[in-house]
């Protein structure tokens, strides 16, 4: 149906030639607000937006809200039979339209021709690699169990495109790490997403694939920011240019904007703020959210099926590089009901180190062992100035709050330093919690609530059958108690059902002699992390430091080159670092006791830089200055 509709103007003779030519030629033609907001009262708010788009003229379009019918009549009173135009018309439209759905109401995730068979005949022919062809009944089942949910719900093509994407970085000779949970996929490590087998972790698939394995497949990769834009382009030469979306956002204006706009309003035009509005609140509520600019998130690609166009979902628009990127904000995009899937092109640093040590050294960082005694004593003894040597420059383990985290633990292996990094990624966690268990109670680290693997086994161990294990891990691991009773102790139902949620996990644990300081432990925390996070986390981080312990030289050239901006060409010798790290800690503490001193937060990096550098002269190393240029 076609129609044509026409604005109220101060133009009265053009409006009136355009009925007659429609009404002439049987064009159906209707009357409209044109509006860009819906209430009256709400003008003042189009002239603070007005105000802060520095418009000459700040009443433009204060008009164009929603007008009712008695509104629209009044403004067409020239028009012979104006209740055609803003009654009957619009009525015989709204007749002609059903309900429609452009696209069918489900995930439209890439197309790969025989996904299914493809990636039974990877898993199974690297699982007969690492087992030889009779796979432990152990194995098979958790080999089946996996394949089996992944085809079902049709997430074949996810793994498998991840899977070549770490390949492609394998091939320009960066490793690839991980965040979240993929870490417990079997099937993930089979296709070398990951770099360990969950199995021998003990790492649950249900942490990763949700109790009935039909969740959605979360997979952040981790590439070296030198090679994150030739993935992208591996991407788009293997699905084509145009399947190929950067995901748009949409800046808005914050509650703080809205707020000082509104202030500097008022003085401008000498209004007073009580005679602007009834509620503050409401007010700026009515402002903030309103879209600023469009974005982009930079670390995330749509990949369009094959059978589809972008222009399905969204319009797009030109990104810096030139490259497609939506036009809505690809959350609507991602977990709306015609949901595209979301793949992550993250970026870190120790991809880039532990190629550039590699390098270096010429020993693959993938045949460390991450049992070494020595590099464990490094973190075992991570505060002892005495040996000239700590774990800064590590990641998460240099910083001050790990340091003191592994100076109370003192790790005994790889997995004490796994449970370290977990609680120092969790909220509520270690301060006040495992801290105390370990430190009071002489409760190991291994012990202690730390992520969401080991206590989903220990409550398994318990006796506590899978799904209610399942379901008091997701309770804790989200935080619901301890956010419960600070978010919603004023709103009763929902903190009544939160402490009677939990009233029942308590007594189901107390009835499976789970410890009380384990349940209190429990009740604190507000975010756990996962433990194939950390784990991944942790392998690269240890791999760094086995460097640093074996290859001194290496690991401080790689890390001036890849990781510090200090400009080491300006420190010939230890006083003159010395001098400098004096006079920065001092205006540190300046700011510490005097909360009106500014001081540049980036000056800490420089400190730790500095420290760096000053263990690097007590270990008797000397770096040649002019080896260390950065890269474009």
């Amino acid at each position: 149906m076609i129609f044509v509709g026409i604005e109220a103007t101060e133009n009265q003779e053009i409006n009136k030639k355009i009925v007659d030519l429609c009404r002439k030629n049987g064009k159906i033609v209707i009357g409209v607000s044109n509006c860009d907001f819906i209430n009256k009262e709400d003008s003042n708010c189009v002239q603070i937006l007005n105000f802060y788009k520095n418009s000459n003229d700040i009443e433009n379009g204060i008009d164009k809200y929603l007008h009712t019918t008695e509104e629209l009549l009044k403004k067409f009173n020239y028009i012979e039979n104006a209740e055609e135009l803003v009654i009957d018309n619009p009525n015989k439209i709204a007749e002609n339209i059903n309900n429609i759905n452009i696209l069918e109401v489900k995930s439209h995730y890439p197309i790969i021709k025989d996904s299914d068979k493809i990636i039974t005949k990877k898993c199974y022919e690297k699982a007969y690699e690492i087992y030889g062809k009779d796979l432990p009944d152990k194995v098979k089942e958790r080999l089946d169990l996996e394949l089996n949910s992944i085809i079902k719900n049709n997430f074949e093509s996810i793994y498998l495109i991840n899977s070549d994407l770490v390949k492609k970085s394998n091939e320009l000779g960066y490793e690839v790490g991980f965040r979240g949970c993929v870490g417990n996929s079997f099937v993930a490590y089979l296709l070398k997403i990951t770099n360990y087998n969950p199995i021998d972790y003990n790492l649950p698939f249900e942490i990763f694939a949700g109790i009935n394995y039909d969740k959605e497949p979360y997979i952040d990769l981790n590439f070296s920011i030198k090679i994150k834009y030739k993935i992208f382009e591996y991407l788009q030469e293997k699905f084509g240019k145009d399947k190929i979306i950067w995901a748009g956002t949409i800046e808005t204006l914050t509650d703080r904007t809205a707020e000082d706009t509104i202030k500097d309003f008022c003085q401008t035009f000498e209004i007073n703020q009580d005679k602007l509005y009834k509620n503050k609140d409401d007010f700026i509520n009515n402002i903030s959210g309103i879209k600023r600019s469009t974005g982009e998130q930079p670390q995330a690609v749509f990949i369009i099926p094959k059978d589809l166009d972008i222009n399905d979902f969204s319009p797009t628009e030109a990104d810096l590089q030139g490259d497609k990127k939506t036009h809505f904000d690809y959350h609507s995009l991602w977990m709306s009901g015609y949901r595209l899937y979301k793949f992550d092109i993250l970026e870190h640093d120790d991809s880039t180190m532990l190629h550039e040590l590699q390098k270096i050294t010429n020993i693959n960082s993938n045949t460390i062992d991450l049992n070494d005694k020595e590099t464990l004593d490094l973190f075992l003894h991570a505060n002892e100035k005495s040996l000239n040597n700590s774990t800064k420059g590590i990641s998460e383990f240099g910083s001050e709050f790990a340091c003191n985290i592994l100076e109370i633990v003192k790790p005994r292996n790889f997995n004490d330093l796994v449970c370290i990094s977990a609680l120092s990624h969790g909220t509520n966690t270690w301060k006040y919690n495992a801290e105390s268990l370990i430190k009071n109670e002489g409760i190991k680290v291994d012990k202690v609530i730390s992520n969401r693997a080991d206590v989903f086994n220990f409550l398994l161990e318990k006796g506590i059958d899978k799904e209610t294990a399942f379901q008091i891990t997701e309770f804790i691991r989200k935080g619901k108690l301890a956010r419960g009773r600070s978010q919603w102790k004023n709103i009763s139902d929902k903190y009544k059902k939160v402490n009677e949620q939990w009233a029942k996990y308590r007594k189901i644990m107390e009835e499976n002699n789970i410890p009380e300081w384990y349940i209190n432990s429990a009740e604190k925390i507000r975010y756990l992390f996962p433990k194939s996070h950390a784990i991944g986390y942790t392998m690269n981080a240890f791999k760094i430091a086995w460097y640093k312990v074996h290859y001194p030289d290496a690991f401080y050239k790689a890390y001036f080159k890849i990781k510090s901006d200090l400009n080491i060409k300006r420190y010939y010798c230890k006083r003159q670092v010395l001098t400098e790290l004096t006079r920065l800690y001092d205006k540190k503490e300046i700011q510490e006791n005097n909360k009106d001193f500014i001081y540049n937060t980036d000056k800490n990096c420089k400190i730790e830089d500095l420290e760096i550098l000053l263990e690097m002269y007590n270990r008797g190393i000397a770096q040649d200055k002019e080896e260390i240029i950065k890269e474009e």
